[in-house]
């Protein structure tokens, strides 16, 4: 079965005080196939709203790659 998300040593981060970068997602590789009800479980501060946001293209990733439908 092909997958319809794959993402690729995705790299997150937000600049913060002192013109630093705040890493919150580091090598991140998921595949999520067509058809199937995927959960994103973990906890407070985890980084889930973050992936989701990237997957839904709101931003752009850091490092990596995300492939939708190929």
């Amino acid at each position: 079965m092909e997958n319809m998300i794959e993402t690729k040593d995705v790299i997150q981060s937000f600049p913060i005080a002192g013109g630093k970068e705040l890493v919150v997602l580091k090598n991140i590789n998921i595949q999520i196939p067509t058809g199937k009800l995927t959960m994103l479980r973990g906890r407070s501060g985890s980084g889930k709203t973050t992936l989701m946001n990237l997957l839904l293209r709101f931003y752009d990733v850091k490092g990596g790659s995300i492939q939708i439908d190929g």
